[in-house]
């Protein structure tokens, strides 16, 4: 995997990728749960990432998320809460990612043509410092976070 970063362009108003210079490999496995009936869903996924680097030690990722879901008034409003969870490196203590969000949709069409939602999410990014993460990504900068979203959907 050849690593980039991306750079706004203002003239051109596109974020456009530069290559770094460093690569990695990286191996992956995840599994999906899906079960659904008249009056709820849920949705759930678990993963295991191997990465390489090329200049520092190999490191193992995991994580899980999964997302419930209830129809308040069928085909035109829901309610759903997600759980996420990350361990950037099971060989480092103390750099653990977790959140929970919950969300309201709109089906304004009384179908999932368009949809508007209202969503709000909490995080808490653990970290044990620049020093000791080497090579190992975070999800975000150390500490709380919190998110609004209002999200419009349109399929056609």
């Amino acid at each position: 995997m050849q690593e980039e970063t991306q750079n706004f362009n203002p003239s051109t108003f596109r974020f456009e990728a530069e290559e770094t210079g460093e690569t990695n490999k990286q191996g992956a496995g995840a599994a999906d749960l899906w079960v659904q009936g008249r009056w709820f869903m849920f949705f759930a996924e678990g993963f295991v990432r191997r990465t390489t680097p090329a200049t520092a030690s190999p490191f193992t990722s995991v994580g899980a998320w999964g997302q419930i879901g209830v129809p308040l008034v069928e085909r035109t409003l829901d309610i759903a809460t997600r759980i996420n969870w990350l361990n950037a490196s099971t060989s480092l203590s103390g750099d653990q990612f977790y959140s929970i969000e919950g969300q309201t949709a709109l089906y304004v069409s009384h179908s999932q043509h368009l949809v508007i939602k209202l969503r709000y999410a909490y995080g808490h990014q653990d970290s044990p410092g620049m020093t000791a993460l080497g090579p190992v990504p975070l999800i975000l900068p150390a500490g709380r976070t919190q998110l609004g979203t209002l999200q419009l959907n349109l399929a056609f």
